[in-house]
């Protein structure tokens, strides 16, 4: 059996054990939470909580690894020699972004830190004979090309912007199962991603802002890089090992927690991958599940073919949208009359360009900017029809000169607009006189 074989059983479902031998012939077993694959022939382990281990690694580098197989739990032995210990590099840097996303998933603030990575070299791969006929069972498996081509012929076939936004969730669960998921795109040229749809959450979570760098997803679009996690519950039981409590009073923390991102209470698995089109961020997809044996980091390279597929189709039809808004007038959809008479408090904050009705935070940013000026030419003028050109043209909304993404910015508008509508019972765009 070929180490590269064994990646999904290292992935912390089950917890492996290291063995190891002092000098002096004292044996010692510890129990590790993941062994990470590097090459074919070696592996590395995070080197937190390994004192005894250190120690008798430096005396007798010969070393035993049990790693059991998540479907079946076969057990297969590692046969190792321990090579050296590193505090930097490649190899480093990629345990210590995973380590850094749980960490800040579960609010670490950087507490939890990677002191070291011990490498190994993998002299032998020893399946013990009572497994072995598990060896070769074949599993269903999700990540197949005729799935992906059925998921990009969907997409394919989207009429528009906002169609593809809602395709590109449903994709995920006709071709390949996954139920729950989100897609977040970055936010002009800010330091943040903004949640633009979800699928298969009770909450609905449009608006819903993450922090490059801060929890999973954020991190994913920090380092441009897929992160895809087994057995999640026992990585956070792992980092919260290490926890303190963090607080914090400022306004970002506000505006990121405003709007609650989506998520499964009792997710098992996460696969976030970065949305790269020609080298560029353009925003992040995660798929949650409940199954701890869901996704694996051998998974991670076939979403990020569906990732890059996904980043250039909504780049092709933001780029079809803007041709089509410079040669015509291509309208936003007129307000309809309101019956209505209850009045509703509409503020808005210059300041932090942000939105609240009746005391509740809305929307904030470029939407926020649009729909204020959309409620002042209502409000003043009776002004219930607008354009794209027309709001492309107004120096006041900032708009930058290349690659708007105005209609994105729309979309959200009218997603979070019709949100507080089927809360409130009525149309906050409209709704008797408001307090402008």
């Amino acid at each position: 059996m070929k180490l590269e074989d064994c990646k999904q059983y290292f992935q912390g479902v089950y917890p492996s054990t290291l063995y190891t031998c002092s000098a002096d012939g004292i044996p010692n077993v510890n129990y590790i939470s993941h062994v990470h694959y590097v090459d074919s022939k070696h592996v590395a382990i995070s080197g937190q909580f390994l004192n005894k281990t250190r120690k008798n690694i430096t005396e007798n580098p010969m070393v035993t690894a049990v790693v059991l197989d998540p479907l079946t739990v076969c057990h297969v032995e590692l046969q190792m020699r321990w090579k050296e210990s590193q505090t930097s590099g490649k190899t480093f840097e990629l345990i210590s972004e995973r380590i850094n996303a749980i960490d800040s998933q579960v609010g670490g603030k950087g507490k939890f830190k990677l002191k070291s990575v011990e490498v190994f070299e993998v002299l032998n791969v020893v399946v013990p004979e009572e497994f072995s006929h598990l060896i070769n069972q074949k599993h269903h498996n999700p990540f197949s090309l005729s799935n992906l081509q059925n998921a990009i012929k969907q997409l394919q076939e989207a009429s528009s912007l906002e169609n593809l936004y809602d395709r590109i969730l449903e994709s995920l669960e006709n071709s390949f199962g996954f139920k729950h998921s989100i897609l977040l795109l970055l936010e002009g040229e800010t330091e943040k991603l903004v949640t633009i749809n979800s699928r298969g959450f009770n909450l609905n979570g449009v608006g819903a802002e993450v922090l490059i760098g801060e929890g999973i997803i954020g991190k994913v679009a920090h380092s441009l890089k897929p992160m895809a996690f087994m057995g999640l519950k026992r990585e956070y039981i792992y980092a919260q090992s290490s926890l303190q409590n963090f607080s914090s009073q400022d306004k970002e923390k506000f505006f990121s927690e405003a709007i609650a991102l989506p998520k499964l209470t009792d997710a098992a698995s996460v696969i976030a991958v970065p949305l790269i089109n020609r080298g560029k961020l353009v925003g992040v997809l995660e798929v949650q599940s409940l199954d701890s044996l869901e996704f694996k980091e051998s998974d991670e390279d076939f979403m990020m073919t569906f990732g890059s597929y996904v980043a250039m189709a909504i780049e092709n039809i933001q780029m079809q949208v803007d041709a089509e808004s410079s040669l015509a007038e291509h309208n936003i959809h007129p307000i309809a009359k309101s019956q209505h008479t209850k009045k509703i408090n509409v503020a808005y904050y210059p300041e932090d360009e942000c939105i609240f009705l009746d005391g509740e935070y809305l929307i904030r940013n470029i939407p926020a900017k649009v729909l204020w000026k959309l409620l002042q030419q209502y409000s003043v003028e009776g002004k219930n029809e607008f354009t794209n050109r027309e709001l492309r043209m107004d120096k006041a909304l900032q708009l930058p000169d290349f690659k708007d993404n105005l209609e994105t910015r729309l979309i959200l508008l009218r997603k979070r607009r019709k949100r507080k509508t089927r809360e409130s019972g009525l149309n906050p765009l409209v709704a008797g006189n408001s307090n402008l």
